[in-house]
């Protein structure tokens, strides 16, 4: 089922299928800037990622003896939530364990999705709760892919990133779809057109001490969007590796995938949430469209 929240300036779609984001649009120029999915290219639109983000070596992991399958970025996008709140601007799901999550990640959890119109922004929380009196192990991330180009007569290349000022992070390196660590280096995020060659080696990833404003924008500074990483250490930029694919993603993550020498033991894995028995996390970020 999906919900529709507007305000002054935004409308939004909400599925209560993996809490995903269907839509954003303003209503001043109703540019629809969410990727509408395509199978040719990638059929997702705004995928949540948990309990894990990324692949993980040989699509499982380990805990505490036992070896659990799990696809790439984990079950919740294939979910459905149930809806907690809604109100004009707000609405809010929940997904708890189940018969079906415990075959993949034998952990008891709630998590709650949140989505907040706030005037010309859309403000994006999760909360993962430990109900249970052991530890909890996850990652959580956020997957939302915009169109490229959002209005006609513009290309892929027409667009450029933007970051707001030069903030030094962490870049890091995939062997395949695994990070390799040795290969980390620091770097200062500056400004840069797009092209599709820049993913033939997948996604630009990225870890900052604090919050990451970057604006993707036409060359113009026309139309474009707007995204802060708010509580999340990592951001991953990513588009397939195509000439004619026609969205970026900008992900806000707590975690990343696998390390190419993971021992695939779920809580030595790179990057890992560890979540005390009865405690509880919660980390939003925000994205403008313009």
């Amino acid at each position: 089922m999906d919900y529709l929240l507007e305000n002054n300036y935004l409308t939004i779609n909400v599925s209560n299928l993996g809490a995903q984001l269907q839509s954003i649009r303003r209503k001043d120029n109703a540019i629809e800037y969410l990727y509408q999915g395509h199978p040719s290219f990638w059929a997702w639109q705004a995928p949540i990622l948990f309990p894990h983000v990324g692949k993980l070596k040989d699509d499982c992991y380990f805990y505490e003896g036992k070896s659990y399958p799990s696809k790439q970025h984990g079950f919740a996008r294939w979910q459905t939530f149930e809806l907690l709140q809604l109100s004009a601007h707000e609405i809010s799901f929940i997904l708890s364990a189940n018969s079906e999550s415990k075959k993949s990640y034998p952990f008891d959890f709630n998590l709650i999705v949140s989505y907040l119109l706030q005037d010309e922004k859309l403000l994006v929380t999760y909360k993962v709760k430990n109900p249970s009196l052991k530890s909890l192990y996850f990652s959580i991330g956020g997957h939302p892919a915009f169109n490229l180009p959002l209005t006609s007569g513009r290309t892929f290349e027409d667009y450029r990133l933007q970051f707001e000022g030069n903030p030094s992070a962490t870049q890091y390196t995939l062997d395949g779809p695994f990070l390799d660590l040795d290969k980390r280096k620091q770097v200062l995020l500056k400004n840069f057109p797009l092209t599709h060659d820049l993913f033939k080696n997948d996604a630009l990833i990225y870890e900052a001490e604090r919050p990451i404003n970057l604006t993707l924008t036409d060359v113009d500074g026309e139309h474009g969007v707007r995204f802060h990483t708010g509580d999340f250490p990592y951001l991953g930029i990513w588009t397939k590796f195509h000439p004619a694919a026609p969205f970026l993603s900008l992900e806000a993550w707590t975690g990343m995938t696998d390390s190419k020498d993971t021992s695939q033991n779920l809580p030595d894995k790179f990057a890992i949430t560890h979540l005390a028995a009865g405690q509880e996390w919660i980390g939003s970020y925000s994205i403008s469209v313009f």
